[in-house]
């Protein structure tokens, strides 16, 4: 989950707000191989025209660091959440995806604020490999590393998915620990309540 909230945001666009959210869109994926010059900026170049001053956007983006669709998205945004699964995978797109951070940060959004490398879709109980990927990502990015925002892996989360709804929609003891996740994560950002 990328996102990025202007300065000057509000609690517009807080889970459980009245908010538009348009669906996401696979077929941008042809995008990562257009040669076009300057893609990198379209995207904050749209934004500016649809979101205001007291907006939230949120934009969540494909697990590729490096690519055209990721680096349009860092360069629109003004805070970033590192989700990362506690597995292999996990632990190298963290990696990855903080180096793209670090290279835009130096390139194009010198102003981007990284909020943290959050576990992500993590499974209730113990995992031996879980553990120690959480104590490498803490050991290897301090402070950044932010288990205190762990996003835990719920049923009510695929089937929102799939059915196309905010989880906002929903309702039950799952759907309600997911948003006061993301609700956490967005105060931790700065978002006011």
């Amino acid at each position: 989950m990328w996102w990025s909230a202007p300065s000057g945001s509000t609690t517009q666009g807080r889970p459980g707000a009245s908010t538009p959210q348009p669906p996401a869109e696979r077929a941008l994926a042809h995008r990562e191989t257009d040669p076009s010059t300057g893609i990198e900026f379209r995207l904050r170049s749209g934004l500016d025209g649809v979101v205001q001053d007291d907006d939230l956007a949120v934009i969540d983006l494909p697990p590729r660091a490096g690519g055209k669709l990721v680096v349009a998205g860092l360069v629109a945004a003004t805070h970033v959440v590192i989700p990362a699964t506690l597995d292999e995978d996990g632990r190298i797109g963290a990696r990855e995806a903080l180096d793209t951070i670090r290279q835009v940060q130096e390139t194009y959004n010198p102003d981007l604020t990284v909020v943290g490398i959050v576990p992500s879709i993590v499974p209730g109980g113990k995992s031996t490999l879980g553990d120690a990927i959480g104590k490498f990502l803490a050991d290897t990015s301090g402070p950044l590393y932010r288990d205190d925002l762990a996003i835990p892996r719920y049923s009510v989360r695929q089937q929102t998915r799939f059915a196309k709804v905010p989880i906002t929609t929903q309702t039950g003891k799952e759907a309600t620990a997911l948003m006061k996740v993301y609700d956490d994560i967005l105060t931790a950002a700065g978002v006011a309540a």
